[in-house]
């Protein structure tokens, strides 16, 4: 249940292709994986950022997301939600990380498989 207002920012469904996974057939080639990453802030970001305040600049997370598809080869997903968290927390307004990633291709009968992770800043390590 939210207890107090908050502000979404958010790159939902964003497809790249990286080289990723633990299976053999996974290291051949690059595969595609759907991105969404949701940062948010407090209800006072508004005011603040029209004031003049620092923005939480998505195109950040867009960029570095895109910068993937030029990596070697990761095996674990987790890997990359970690980075995606600490690009979030980068940003001194942000409270909570929300990041997935998933496979559309891994299996025929899913629409997708992967991992989501929803994180506040007080666990962050």
């Amino acid at each position: 249940m939210i207890k107090e207002s908050r502000i979404s920012i958010f790159v939902k469904s964003m497809r790249v292709n990286i080289r990723i996974g633990l299976h053999d057939f996974e290291k051949v080639a690059p595969q595609p994986v759907d991105v969404s990453v949701e940062l948010f802030v407090g209800a006072d970001y508004l005011k603040r950022v029209q004031a003049g305040g620092d923005v939480v600049d998505y195109a950040q997370i867009h960029d570095a997301v895109l910068a993937w598809e030029e990596r070697d080869h990761v095996e674990l997903i987790e890997a990359y939600l970690e980075e995606l968290l600490g690009l979030g927390f980068g940003f001194q307004d942000v409270i909570a990380v929300r990041a997935s990633i998933s496979k559309p291709d891994i299996f025929e009968k899913a629409q997708g498989a992967g991992v989501e992770v929803f994180m506040r800043r007080a666990d962050w390590f």
